[in-house]
């Protein structure tokens, strides 16, 4: 690879802020760092700068400026620099306001006044992401290992997720993994472990969600002797036995609030402190996360915190569900055989007769590859032809594929039905104003009281 590779190599950011003293600290705060530093006092100067045909890697951008709003800016900086980092520079950030910066492409943001160390985490992620960017433009996927973890499937959307791991798996970053529940989640969380440097290094699953509220930083962090009611030994936390390799949190939007302080630690300066204990203990893991909810909605909810998700949030990756992928189930099928053949039940399978993979194919799988693998276990366990046939299939799928087969019954109904109908939703609308409700039905206003006193009714009644 060339030089723009090295995790080292010279990143050049573009400072926009009014204040001369930002400028400064910029300077000051990453000397040494291998950046060479832009400063923009307004908005014409930054969009003169953007036009420049060099590379600017990160932006910081504040968005009071005396030319106008920084966020009028990002619309214009993607088109031109679809590539930079954005990172907003404000001195009150709110939950709002950052969740409706990211969805137009701000990456993330410092609130005033800032660290370094905050500075120095942003320009590394800029290094990783130019590497992913220049890595992409010449990777091709690779067969895996051939004890790696198998995400099955051969559709765009799977090949994409599989070469996304290859590419992360080298970096040592956090990654959030999103996805329906039984989509494969913690499968694609052990492919990145298994493809990565820590392979050696111990996997470590956390479900988020089966720990109970009272006893998750025991599990996490451990505890000491006498920490509470049933502490009788000091006990490792999970993270600590994950030392040296990496940790899935499973369902982390499950975590409570009070404690995702604590996680958001963790991730910042890898340290814990075991329950009940004084002193902190570095431990070298890396995070990848998942969950089946939208962790957006669940910051603009104030269910989750925003630094949390903007920590977790480094690497996406989504997987699709099944019904999005549905050309892949033969290649599951085949999977689930090689697997369960001659351990379920007392027939070895050759197949799925075709009107049985007719139904799997037409049904919506709700619990995504999951409940595939669930069907078919049960289709090995009570059949007993050679193939799988309709007989081995649940009746709730057969009864779900019918509903969503059988045609739309739909009744018409009497004309005079319809116009009251529609008289009445007018009249509700306009609280009324027969006169409005006349304008939005087409109709003169003496009309429209020929038909209110031929249904017994006056505008009176719909007066709110």
């Amino acid at each position: 690879m060339g030089q723009d590779l090295s995790p080292t190599a010279r990143l050049s950011v573009l400072v926009v802020d009014d204040d001369p003293a930002i400028g400064r600290i910029f300077r000051d705060l990453i000397a040494g760092e291998d950046v060479h530093v832009d400063v923009a006092m307004d908005l014409a100067s930054a969009r003169e700068r953007i036009r420049k045909p060099d590379v600017i890697d990160v932006l910081f951008l504040d968005l009071n400026l005396p030319d106008g709003s920084g966020e009028d800016f990002l619309d214009p900086m993607r088109e031109i620099r679809p590539d930079t980092m954005i990172v907003i520079i404000t001195g009150n950030a709110t939950v709002d306001s950052a969740v409706r910066l990211m969805k137009r492409g701000v990456e993330d943001y410092l609130i005033k006044p800032f660290k370094p160390s905050q500075v120095k985490a942003l320009l590394d992620l800029a290094r990783r992401s130019r590497r992913a960017r220049e890595e992409s433009r010449v990777f091709r996927r690779k067969a895996l290992p051939e004890d790696a973890p198998k995400l099955i499937g051969m559709t765009p959307e799977m090949e994409g997720v599989v070469e996304v791991a290859q590419r992360v798996a080298r970096e040592d970053c956090t990654v959030l993994i999103q996805g329906e529940s039984g989509t494969g989640k913690e499968v694609l969380a052990r492919l990145i472990h298994s493809l990565s440097q820590r392979r050696s290094g111990p996997f470590v699953t956390v479900d988020c969600g089966a720990i109970s509220r009272s006893l998750i930083e025991s599990e996490l962090y451990g505890h000491e002797r006498g920490a509470f009611t049933g502490a009788v030994v000091r006990k490792e936390g999970m993270l600590a036995q994950a030392d040296t390799g990496t940790v899935f949190l499973d369902e982390i939007a499950e975590v409570p609030l009070d404690i995702q302080p604590t996680l958001l630690r963790v991730l910042e300066e890898k340290k814990i402190r075991r329950v009940g204990g004084t002193d902190f203990r570095e431990i070298n893991v890396r995070i990848i996360a998942a969950t089946n909810r939208d962790l957006e909605k669940e910051v603009d909810a104030g269910r989750f915190r925003l630094d949390l998700f903007y920590r977790l949030n480094v690497v996406t990756v989504t997987l699709p569900p099944l019904r999005l992928r549905k050309d892949d189930i033969p290649l599951l099928v085949d999977h689930f055989f090689k697997k369960y053949n001659g351990r379920i039940g007392t027939r070895t399978v050759t197949g799925v007769a075709r009107e049985a993979m007719f139904m799997l194919l037409r049904y919506d799988w709700p619990g995504n590859v999951r409940e595939l693998e669930h069907i078919l276990e049960r289709a090995l366990l009570v059949g007993r032809q050679p193939e799988i046939v309709l007989d081995d299939l649940p009746p709730s799928l057969m009864a779900a594929v019918e509903r969503k087969t059988r045609p739309v019954e739909t009744t018409i109904k009497p004309l005079p039905d319809m116009e009251k109908e529609a008289i009445l939703r007018a009249l509700k609308d306009a609280r009324g104003d027969t006169a409005l409700a006349a304008d939005n039905l087409k109709l003169d206003r003496s009309t429209l009281y020929r038909r209110l006193k031929k249904m017994g009714l006056t505008p009176r009644d719909f007066k709110g």
